[in-house]
């Protein structure tokens, strides 16, 4: 009586394991995840050359960040362009220029 009951346990046990390995390998969904791939956009030399426009200082707007470069301030306006400014040691500040560049004030 135990051993018609042992072997139909592990019968079961077989049969359970046979159709979970089963269920495992039969996958029909598509198991592609969409993404976004960003694509860089290039300007040609002559269109960035012809972007860079060199106009009268005007007033900060919409200050962004401050490089300072030998005796040069270059403040970014967002959006707007740079301003150009030329400083010296003993604290005198002029206006060099305000070069309207659009492609880099972000």
């Amino acid at each position: 009586m135990r051993s018609v009951l042992y072997k139909l346990i592990i019968a079961a046990s077989l049969l359970a394991c046979l159709f979970c390995i089963t269920g495992c390998l039969k996958d029909a969904r598509n198991n592609t995840q969409p993404f976004k791939k960003y694509i860089p956009v290039y300007m040609q030399l002559s269109e960035l050359r012809s972007a860079i426009r060199k106009e009268a200082p005007r007033a900060i707007e919409q200050p962004g960040k401050i490089y300072l470069y030998g005796h040069y301030i270059f403040l970014n306006e967002l959006n707007k362009g740079i301003h150009v400014i030329k400083f010296s040691r003993n604290g005198n500040m002029n206006w060099a220029s305000w070069p309207l560049i659009l492609p880099a004030t972000v």
